[in-house]
């Protein structure tokens, strides 16, 4: 005869019958598994290039199929790096999900304790200067729009590869670690 209810999920069970959970490396490598999957039909990369961090977002898809050099990426990523520095100079937030509202709001004051806080944003705010200015004198004017949807919101502008190049260069010229 059956069980009243509703039925038993399948796996391991605990001493006192509750469901053995699995591990946290586990379910890491099953969520893994799932975005190399993934990446290898929507993109059509090799299983290799697949399981490369860089496979991960525009960009760096873009320097595995060769469209970029790597002195383009290095750019790339030197610009995501000045932006997030950026955004931690002027203290901004980013901006709340519709279901974030209902939190308070706030003021982040900055640490006043830490010595050279102050040369350090106008630091940062001076290379960022002069990283915007290049975009906006490069040949393409679409190249800082292009750029700063790439490289800093992670949005995929395929047909913007051109530009996305000719941006890239321009930072690669003022901001690339040499």
């Amino acid at each position: 005869m059956r069980r009243r209810g509703r039925p038993r999920k399948p796996g391991g069970r605990h001493p006192n019958g509750q469901l053995k959970r699995r591990s946290a490396k586990a379910q890491r490598d099953d969520i893994t598994a799932v975005a190399r999957r993934a990446r290898q039909n929507v993109f059509g990369l090799s299983a290799v290039d697949a399981a490369r961090a860089e496979a991960g977002d525009m960009l760096g898809r873009l320097a595995i199929s060769g469209e970029i050099t790597p002195r383009q990426l290095a750019a790339g990523r030197a610009y995501e790096q000045l932006r997030r520095d950026l955004d931690r100079a002027l203290q901004a937030r980013h901006v709340r999900s519709s279901s974030d509202y209902n939190l308070g709001g706030g003021y982040r004051a900055p640490d006043t304790d830490e010595t050279g806080h102050a040369e350090w944003v106008a630091r940062v705010k001076r290379r960022y200067t002069v990283a915007r200015s290049a975009l906006l004198m490069c040949s393409d004017p679409m190249a800082a729009a292009v750029v700063d949807g790439v490289v800093v919101e992670g949005r995929e502008m395929w047909n913007f590869v051109g530009t996305l190049r000719i941006g890239l260069n321009a930072l690669d010229r003022v901001i690339s670690p040499r």
